[in-house]
């Protein structure tokens, strides 16, 4: 007779593979609640397993961490050496977990029939990772081929313009980002606006005078699905401001960060609302 276990596996700060017990504490109809308690060193979950398979739907019921939230629920794993040291758990801290009733273990799916590709990128990640500024990026991303670029004009607390939106070229894998003129239209920033995936939501205070706007950058890794921002002022073209880190909150599928300086917030989740 086979013998049930459940184990919560994770790394610690050298990076080593481990594993741990879980307790289910109760189940309730919205799940089953499991605690993870009594580790000694930084630490980063990665995976759940019940009854010795690897579950989806897992929630963390007591803290905040995205990246922990989106690793444990990738089932087809990412680089666990990429993960940052700052996303580790400290010692002893402990973790509850919500594993929803329609969990179940990993699901072999077979398919056969995708279209021959170039380059093969890319998985689009479940709960996106996210930067506060752009690194050695300018308007020009045409030798990025994974990157994609969105860009709003903001002259008004009401409403944005689609400035420009590019798109890599997934299908053909070219070098190229074909701008997509179709999705230059005004925009109210009362609505949730859908780009690349990617759910956003605009809001300034700014009073925009003697016709300043503003240029609000969204740039996009399509491997990793980062997303990097930046703003500039018309008066200031080619400075770039980045957002401010410590505006950062996360919130239910996503984040939400300010640039104080442009009066602008920007909410981005991988789910409408």
């Amino acid at each position: 007779m086979s013998t049930k276990k459940d184990y919560i596996q994770y790394i610690d700060d050298t990076y080593t593979v481990k594993t741990k017990p879980v307790e289910l504490t109760y189940v309730d109809e919205m799940g089953y609640f499991y605690i993870v308690d009594g580790i000694n060193t930084n630490f980063f979950l990665i995976a759940l397993y019940l009854d010795n398979k690897r579950v989806e739907g897992v929630e963390l019921s007591n803290v905040d961490n995205i990246a922990v939230a989106s690793v444990i629920n990738d089932l087809s794993m990412t680089d666990l050496n990429v993960i940052p040291l700052n996303d580790f758990f400290t010692p002893w801290t402990e973790i509850r977990l919500k594993v929803a009733n329609q969990a179940t273990g990993v699901q072999e799916v077979v398919v056969n029939n995708f279209p021959v590709q170039t380059q093969k990128f890319f998985k689009i990640y479940e709960n996106p990772q996210y930067r506060g500024n752009v690194y050695n990026l300018t308007s020009s991303t045409n030798s990025k081929p994974y990157i994609v670029q969105s860009v709003l004009k903001i002259s008004s607390t009401s409403n944005m313009d689609v400035w420009t939106a590019n798109h890599f070229d997934n299908e053909n894998g070219l070098a190229t980002m074909p701008t997509d003129f179709n999705e230059q239209r005004t925009v109210l920033t009362a609505d949730t606006m859908q780009m690349n995936g990617m759910y956003i939501k605009v809001t300034s205070t700014y009073v925009y005078t003697g016709g300043r706007y503003h240029l609000l950058r969204i740039y996009q890794d399509a491997r990793t699905n980062e997303v990097y921002l930046m703003a500039n002022d018309s008066i200031a073209t080619g400075t770039y401001v980045p957002f401010v880190f410590t505006t950062l909150k996360a919130v239910d599928g996503g984040f939400k960060i300010e640039l104080p300086a442009f009066s602008l917030t920007i909410e981005i989740r991988n789910k409408f609302f």
